[in-house]
């Protein structure tokens, strides 16, 4: 390299130090990679595996769902509606484990229509996700701040299959069709027409009116820790778990001792989705893309499969959390009018629900 007036040396700098779990600086990439992994484990609740032991369980959870419903052809898409989602997917967009891209389709949609739709088609018919679908891999990306040197400098990104991107849209245009009326008016994420403008504006108009009614009023901001990786799956959907995933649920997510036994009897009963939903079919579809879901660190010498979570970053994501939060908030909205804690002026705010 030569170096002139006219151009700028940088002068050599070591690489960035990543240091393990015990603290001790890692020494090659493969044991870079499974720091990587670990401490996406930790934070998704995963737990690692080898793959030929991922693939013998999703075997078997997948014939523990027998009785499936009957198709709906409304959960499935003709090739001209999977064709126009081709068309208007993103672009520039990094590849998942089968590589493709919305670039290289768009080279010919005709194509990949032809090769994509007859899968799509098997994948809603038997109500059965192929294993791909649900894997996914864990890409870094750093955070701002000063580094550590550690691997909390870092989030994961999962990169999805393309098609099943596509496919679970599609599931998720299904799901919000039959579910957004029950949603509650206080639940704001992904609901068309329920921006944060909106409840940044009934919270200055609450407090506007506890000022004018002489009424004291406080407002907290709670922020839940790993909300979408600590969701329990099993309370949204109607997920079949073994004891062993039971277990590994309670001892991640650190329930206390004695509120296992009612978490246990409150997952016997009916899921949310299962109470608002009537078409059982597409309930079939979205358990079997929540059973058995992974992810994986290119070069790392396990992969991790998680059993609790909506699954960040899925088209499926914000609607099961909201389907999650739907109990809390409905108990909660009961609880404040029997103890007639709802003040008059919010009632016209917040729509016709709040009523007594």
């Amino acid at each position: 390299m030569s170096v002139t007036g006219n151009s700028k040396f940088t002068p050599s700098r070591a690489l960035p130090m990543t240091v393990d779990a015990a603290g001790a600086p890692v020494t090659n990439m493969r044991q870079s990679l499974n720091v990587r992994l670990e401490h996406f484990v930790s934070v998704e609740l995963a737990q690692v595996m080898s793959p030929e032991a991922l693939a013998d369980r999703h075997v078997s959870y997948m014939n523990s769902y027998v009785d499936l419903a009957p198709p709906n052809l409304d959960n499935i898409m003709c090739p001209l509606d999977l064709r126009f989602r081709f068309i208007k997917s993103k672009r520039r967009r990094a590849p998942g484990r089968d590589g493709v891209v919305s670039e290289l389709a768009l080279i010919d949609i005709d194509q990949f229509v032809r090769l994509y739709h007859p899968l799509h088609v098997k994948t809603a018919l038997l109500s059965r996700e192929p294993m791909s679908f649900k894997g996914a891999i864990a890409f870094k990306i750093r955070k701002k701040g000063p580094p550590t040197g550690t691997m909390f400098d870092f989030r994961s990104v999962l990169l999805q299959n393309w098609f099943a991107k596509h496919h679970q849209a599609f599931l998720r245009t299904r799901l919000y069709a039959l579910f957004h009326c029950a949603i509650h008016v206080s639940q704001r994420g992904g609901v068309k027409g329920r921006g944060t403008d909106h409840s940044n504006a009934s919270v200055r108009w609450s407090l506007h009116a506890f000022t004018a009614a002489n009424n004291s009023a406080e407002v907290f901001f709670v922020d839940i820790r790993s909300a979408y990786y600590t969701m329990i799956r099993e309370l949204v959907i109607p997920v079949i778990s073994s004891g062993e995933d039971l277990d590994h649920i309670v001892q991640s997510i650190g329930v206390p001792l004695q509120f296992v036994e009612p978490l246990k009897l409150l997952m016997q009963r009916p899921s949310v989705l299962e109470q608002h939903i009537t078409d059982k079919h597409l309930l079939d579809i979205i358990t079997s893309a929540h059973v058995g879901t992974w992810f994986e660190v290119p070069g790392a010498d396990r992969i991790a499969r998680t059993s609790t979570g909506c699954g960040p970053g899925r088209s499926l994501a914000d609607l099961l959390y909201n389907a999650a939060l739907l109990p809390a908030v409905s108990q909660i909205e009961q609880w404040l009018i029997d103890n007639e804690l709802v003040f008059q002026s919010l009632l016209i705010f917040s729509g016709p629900s709040l009523m007594p």
